[in-house]
């Protein structure tokens, strides 16, 4: 593609806002690393696994927290299907009251793992934290979003990241023994009460008309849109996030920890990408609305850009490797070679969400889905064979195998509806001239 000065002035500052979301996520992750580095410190490598395995469990969960009305919000709204406060308020319902019992119901069933020596009090604030506040803290970015005020999207995510930091930071200065069940407490009282202040903001200054009578109800074709969002976006964090809980779970929270800490540092170098991601999401579904052919023209404009950035991403990984255990202590040396290995995601997830958002923006999310969760059971059936034989290193095997076969798998299908609708339009075109 000719990447002219002006096309990429455009793509940086235009609607997208490339540039300013991407001002947002490094603002974020420079935030979050130092936040990391602290927390990590503070609990130790097994207070640090524990709390990974516990947020990633939690993490697999929280999309059905809102049975999709969040994702709903954006296609909605992005569509101009219907009033923008109407979405806000039925998404922030379901979250609330469905995130807090998910959260609870989640929290039953992780506390009955036996790695995790702790209560399901210290396990429901962490997971309801991050399911329930977190979660509308980052609804709120993206609903002014999808109405063309990227602002809030910069500058939302950065705040709950700063106000843990200054958490951890009060903690670790001050030399107060902390543990996870302190740190749980902490952890939702920054969280929680900065998640309300946003909902309460973000309703008032809501545009559009509201029915308070009805704003809250959904239709079943909409619960069943809403579900497979929900499906796939679990099943993506899950093939993330569960080979920390089973990590856990197999070995020691120990082994836990120096993954989650090396895949910390491989989802901080992600957020270039990730930018640009978020930045097009909404208008995959505005292009989609043209079939898959415009969708896919979109992905391949992006494609390129984001593949550079994960090459940059991965050869940074590999000579900043040695830095962890200077910056985490010796317990952390582990997680050099491991981060090392899991760099090759950078090299692959471009590939697989340029064709996934595609798939989702021209309604084939089904599709998307379906294939997720396959990769998601073939994860974790790879993870219970590997880790126990190789540790860690299975673990890393598993998730760069099941990402190669998500990219691959993704753009083939992509490409042969784009070919089949290429066929129908010229069956049509031949038709009408007879």
């Amino acid at each position: 593609m000719n990447w002219t000065p002006p096309k990429l002035r455009r793509l940086l500052i235009g609607p997208e806002n490339i540039l300013g979301v991407m001002t947002g996520q490094v603002a974020r992750i420079a935030i979050q690393a130092l936040y990391f580095i602290l927390l990590a410190r503070l609990l130790g490598v097994s207070g640090y696994g524990t709390f990974a395995a516990i947020v990633a469990a939690g993490a697999i969960a929280a999309p059905f927290s809102s049975i999709g009305t969040n994702i709903l919000m954006v296609r909605n709204i992005a569509q101009g299907k219907s009033s923008a406060k109407s979405e806000w308020l039925r998404a922030l319902l379901y979250s609330t009251l469905l995130g807090t019992l998910l959260a609870a119901a989640t929290a039953y069933i992780v506390s009955n793992f036996k790695a995790f020596d702790t209560s399901i009090a210290v396990i429901f604030g962490l997971i309801v934290a991050d399911s329930v506040g977190l979660k509308i803290i980052e609804m709120s970015g993206s609903f002014w979003q999808a109405l063309g005020k990227s602002s809030q999207l910069v500058w939302l995510p950065p705040v709950i990241n700063f106000l843990r930091l200054i958490a951890t930071a009060f903690l670790m200065f001050n030399q107060i023994n902390v543990d996870i069940a302190v740190w749980s407490v902490v952890y939702s009282l920054v969280t929680l009460p900065l998640a309300l202040v946003i909902a309460l903001i973000t309703t008032q200054l809501s545009p559009g008309p509201a029915n308070y009578n009805k704003f809250w109800k959904i239709s079943r074709s909409e619960i069943r849109q809403g579900l497979q969002f929900c499906f796939g976006v679990s099943a993506a964090t899950a093939y993330n996030d569960i080979d920390k809980t089973q990590l856990a779970s197999m070995i020691s929270t120990s082994s836990a920890g120096i993954y989650a800490s090396a895949y910390k540092i491989i989802d901080m170098a992600y957020v270039p990408i990730r930018s640009i991601a978020i930045a097009f999401y909404p208008k995959f579904f505005k292009t989609g609305k043209e079939g898959i052919a415009a969708s896919n023209r979109l992905a391949r404009k992006i494609l390129l850009p984001c593949l550079c950035l994960g090459a940059l991403g991965f050869t940074i990984v590999q000579f900043a490797a040695p830095l962890v255990t200077i910056l985490l202590g010796d317990d952390f040396k582990r997680s050099e070679s491991i981060m090392r290995g899991l760099a090759f995601v950078l090299l692959i997830r471009p590939l697989s969400f340029t064709a996934g958002d595609s798939l989702t923006g021209s309604g084939n999310q089904g599709f998307r889905t379906s294939i997720q969760i396959t990769l998601t059971l073939a994860n974790f059936m790879g993870n219970l064979i590997l880790i126990p034989q190789l540790g860690i290193e299975g673990a890393i095997i598993t998730t760069i195998v099941c990402e190669l076969v998500l990219a691959i798998t993704m753009w083939t299908y992509a490409l042969r509806l784009e070919k089949k609708a290429s066929r129908r339009k010229t069956h049509e075109a031949i038709h009408t001239l007879q």
